[in-house]
Parts: C-alpha cells; sequence; structure tokens
C-alpha cells in the first residue's frame, strides 16, 4: 500500500499528484494520506483536498483511506506510531518548498524517516508540477549497491508503467587528486568494471519487465564529483525524474551532496532508502 505523509501545501498538493498515478500501478491499489494535525495547515484547507482526493481515486478506481491524525510528540512521532513496517507497504513524503538556511532536505519529517531505516521512504522534489506526477523520462544513478536494482525495485516498480525512457548512470567516482593524475589504462579499467556491473543491472530490468513498453539504455563514466555528473545527464538527456538512492552515511555528511542535486536538479527527484 502506498502511504502518503501530506502537511496541507502546494508542495504536497503536487506530491499527491504522484501518489495518485503510483497508487494506480501499486498491486494494492488502495492510497492512504495521513494528516498530522500540527496547527500549520489550514483545517478546511486540508478538507477540501481530502475530498478531490476522494473523487480522483474513485475515477481511477482506488480505495482511500485518509487519516487525520492528532499530533502526539510532535508529526514524526505521530507518522512513526501509524507507518507499517514490512514489505508492500511504501511511504511517499516532500521536502522543503523553499531550501532555506538548511537546504531542501535536512532536518525534515522526510529526512528523519529515511534515517530511520524502518521503510521503504521516497521523499519527492517537485521541480516541475505541471507534469501532475506522470513524469516519463527517467534517470536512474547507479552506486555500485552488491542487489544491482533490487535495492531500489520497490521504488523504481512504481515509475517504470508510466515510462517512456529510462536511462541507467553507473558513476565510478575517484578522489580529485586521483581523477587528475589517472592513467588511460586506470580509467579503461574502471569503465571496464563499471560495464560488467551495469549490464547484469540491465539484464536483471529486462526480466523483472519482460513487457516493458519503455526503452533502456546505460552509460558508465569516471568522475571525480558524482552530483554533477547526475545533473549534466538529467540536462543532456532531458530527464524527467531523478530517481536515487540515499544511504545512511550519505544522509548523514555535513556537506551532502544529495542537497545539491535536490537544488540545482533541471528536474523532479526522488530520494529513496529501504529498511
Amino acid at each position: 500500500m502506498l502511504h502518503v505523509v501530506y502537511d496541507g501545501s502546494l508542495n504536497g498538493d503536487w506530491i499527491c499528484d504522484y501518489a495518485l498515478n503510483m497508487a494506480a500501478v501499486d498491486p494494492d491499489r488502495r492510497l492512504r494520506i495521513l494528516h498530522v494535525k500540527d496547527g500549520q495547515a489550514d483545517p478546511a484547507r486540508v478538507a477540501r483536498r481530502m475530498d478531490e482526493l476522494k473523487e480522483a481515486c474513485e475515477r481511477k478506481q482506488l480505495g482511500f483511506d485518509p487519516q487525520i491524525l492528532p499530533e502526539v510528540g510532535g508529526v514524526f512521532a505521530t507518522l512513526t506510531r501509524h507507518l507499517p513496517v514490512g514489505e508492500g507497504h511504501l511511504v511517499l513524503c516532500g521536502v522543503r518548498l523553499e531550501p532555506g538556511y538548511k537546504g531542501f532536505l535536512r532536518g525534515t519529517v522526510s529526512d528523519r524517516l529515511l534515517k530511520l531505516g524502518r521503510y521503504d521512504v521516497i521523499a519527492l522534489r517537485v521541480v516541475k508540477p505541471g507534469l501532475l506526477g506522470f513524469p516519463r523520462r527517467f534517470l536512474i544513478p547507479l552506486s555500485g549497491h552488491p542487489r544491482g536494482i533490487g535495492a531500489a525495485w520497490p521504488f523504481i516498480s512504481h515509475f517504470l508503467p508510466l515510462a517512456e525512457s529510462v536511462q541507467l548512470l553507473r558513476i565510478m567516482p575517484l578522489g580529485r587528486m586521483r581523477f587528475l593524475h589517472v592513467s588511460q589504462d586506470t580509467r579503461r579499467g574502471l569503465k571496464k568494471q563499471g560495464w560488467l556491473y551495469l549490464r547484469d543491472v540491465l539484464d536483471d530490468v529486462r526480466q523483472r519487465c519482460p513487457d516493458g513498453g519503455f526503452l533502456l539504455d546505460g552509460r558508465v563514466v569516471v568522475s571525480q564529483d558524482w552530483g554533477r555528473e547526475i545533473l549534466w545527464h538529467a540536462d543532456k538527456l532531458n530527464s524527467e525524474m531523478i530517481v536515487m538512492g540515499a544511504s545512511e552515511r550519505s544522509l548523514h555528511l555535513r556537506h551532502n551532496p544529495i542537497e545539491k542535486i535536490l537544488a540545482d536538479a533541471p528536474c523532479d527527484v526522488g530520494v529513496c532508502r529501504g529498511p
């Protein structure tokens, strides 16, 4: 089931557009909206939005389960008491509409849910609300996780039925000094290593989606700045959404490169982490 953390904001409305499309391809075909009454949102606006979501779910023949929760011990604590743990549940939440001095993600409820590592969580930044939560061209950076695409599959599987094209990007990172002095043989060796990994991932995606109606391709690059590579490729490929994983280490970095991607991305961004 898809569980949406809705804060009553305009940004929350945009995330609900995504939620409707993702729930339509979820095996459970149900949408559960969680709104915590923390005094920040206009109750009348929240009620109107719930009515609109109910009508939208009826049109799409989706189950709809709205829950308005009293705040007990803070928004984060309230949510964790009502979010189920286990397979088949995906939590959809958002980042800040404006970064402020903390950035888009750092210190938000979404950041804390990602760091908690208890749920399948995807935090969205909507850059192009005109897409109405229906992107077609995806860029998926790969970090070299031993499970390949499997670690991100609970998230990616909700987007592939919407996809027109999917570009997988394997970035082979090098430190700045080593990058400046690396030999061509070393560079070729790294790219070969990256392609061996990427080909396995491409084969895995094709096996998981034998009837997929989207163009699937991959690229391998050697880079000293993986964040910049993601942004450059997203712009060059005219991507409409970046879906990227977040490790526990990256989320706790003081200068988190994920924040740069959220700030400078030319398209919508989904930051995801599983239990």
